[in-house]
C-alpha cells in the first residue's frame, strides 16, 4: 500500500489582527528542536475557508490519548552517503512506536527533503528537477504558491515500487486560527499542500491525492495545526494534529540577526565564543557530535563580546556542531567547530 509522509478572516477586529503575515521560518527548524503534535478525533471538523482576514475555529479538536502523540527533533548527523548534502536530520517518533527520519538540504532559502527512513525498513530517495523534493520556502507571503515534480523508490519493498507525482504549496489566506484550550493565534498563514502520487508496482499504476492544510505563525517552524485529507482508490480517510509545544521558538530575528552571528573555537581552556553579545541578555549554547547527540550546554550572561567556557577535554578531536541562542529575542545560529 502506497505510505504518505507527514510532512512537516473578515471581521471588524483590529487591523494588526489581519494584516498580511510574511512567514520566515516555514520548516526552517532550528537545531536541537523538539515539538510534540497530539492527534485529534476528526469528527466535525473542516479546515475553513481561504482568503483573508479570516478566523478559523479548530477549537473542536479531541485529543485522543497520549498513544497517538508524535515528537519531532531536528539534529545534526553523520550522513555518509545516504545523503551527503544534507544539513539536518528532522526524526519522528510517535507513542505507537513508529518513527523515522527525514534528510533535509537547508540553503538559499529553502528546505528541500532528500531522503527518508521509516522504522529503519522502508526508504526513498527524492529526486527532481531540484536537489530533492522542495517542500517550502522561506519566506513566504500569502498567495505565494509553488510546485515540484519528484519521483521516489521504496529500496526495501518486493516487488519495487516507485512513485512519481506533483507535490503543490499555496499561501492560500491568513488571519486567526483559534485551537483548543484557549490557545489564539494572531497573524497566522495557511498554508495548502496538495500531494499527487502515481504508485507502480507491477500490478498497474496507482492514483493517491494528499490535501494538507497547516498554519503557520513565525514564531514556530512546525505548523500550529494540521488536517490531512488522504484519498486513494480503496477510499478516503481524515487524520488531525496540533502543535502541543515547540522549543526553542524561532522568531523574524532568526534572519540576519547580528545577536546570534558568532564564531568559535576550542582551545585548551575550553570553548570559547565570540559575538557581538548584548551584555546582560542570557544566551545558552549547545554542543553536537556529528551522530545528533548533545554532547554539552550551558547558559551564560555575557559581560562583553568574548565568552569562554570551560568544557572537559575528554571531547574527542572532530568536527562538532554548536548552536547559540539569545534566549531574549529567539535569535538562533549553527556553525561547524573544529576540535583538534
Amino acid at each position: 500500500m502506497k505510505k504518505h509522509l507527514y510532512f512537516l478572516f473578515m471581521v471588524f477586529i483590529p487591523c494588526h489582527l489581519y494584516a498580511q503575515p510574511v512567514i520566515y521560518n516555514m520548516e526552517n527548524n532550528p537545531m536541537g528542536m523538539v515539538a510534540k503534535f497530539v492527534q485529534c478525533s476528526t469528527t466535525g471538523i473542516s479546515p475553513g475557508s481561504s482568503g483573508p482576514g479570516v478566523t478559523w475555529n479548530e477549537t473542536a479538536l479531541t485529543h485522543l490519548g497520549t498513544a497517538n502523540d508524535t515528537f519531532y527533533a531536528s539534529t545534526i548527523a553523520n550522513y555518509g552517503s545516504t545523503a551527503p548534502t544534507a544539513t539536518r536530520i528532522d526524526s519522528f517518533t510517535s507513542t505507537s512506536n513508529f518513527g523515522g527520519n527525514f534528510y533535509v538540504n537547508q540553503s538559499s532559502g529553502t528546505t528541500n527533503l532528500l531522503y527518508v527512513v521509516l522504522n529503519t525498513t522502508d526508504y526513498y530517495y527524492y529526486t527532481g528537477p531540484v536537489t530533492g523534493l522542495l517542500t517550502a520556502k522561506q519566506p513566504i507571503h500569502y498567495t505565494d504558491t509553488y510546485t515540484d515534480t519528484f519521483n521516489y523508490t521504496y529500496v526495501s519493498s518486493s516487488p519495487t515500487v516507485t512513485v512519481n507525482g506533483y507535490y503543490t504549496v499555496n499561501a492560500d489566506g491568513y488571519g486567526i486560527l483559534n485551537l483548543p484550550g484557549s490557545a489564539s493565534y494572531n497573524n497566522v498563514l495557511r498554508i495548502h499542500i496538495t500531494e499527487i502520487d502515481t504508485s507502480h508496482d507491477g500490478s498497474g499504476a496507482h492514483l493517491s491525492t494528499r490535501n494538507t492544510y497547516t498554519w503557520y505563525d513565525d514564531n514556530h517552524s512546525e505548523p500550529l495545526c494540521k488536517i490531512i485529507y488522504d484519498t486513494f482508490s480503496s477510499g478516503n480517510s481524515i487524520s488531525a494534529y496540533f502543535l502541543l509545544s515547540q522549543t526553542p521558538l524561532v522568531s523574524v530575528k532568526n534572519v540576519n540577526n547580528e545577536k546570534t552571528e558568532f564564531s568559535a573555537c576550542f582551545a585548551s581552556n575550553g570553548l570559547i565564543l565570540n559575538s557581538k553579545f548584548e551584555q546582560g541578555d542570557p544566551y545558552s549554547v549547545s554542543v553536537f557530535n556529528m551522530n545528533g547527540q548533545k554532547v554539552y550546554s550551558n547558559s551564560f550572561k555575557p559581560s562583553g563580546n568574548s565568552v569562554s567556557l570551560n568544557i572537559d577535554n575528554w571531547l574527542c578531536p572532530g568536527i562538532y556542531m554548536v548552536a547559540l541562542t539569545d534566549n531574549s529575542t529567539h535569535g538562533f545560529s549553527t556553525i561547524k567547530v573544529l576540535k583538534q
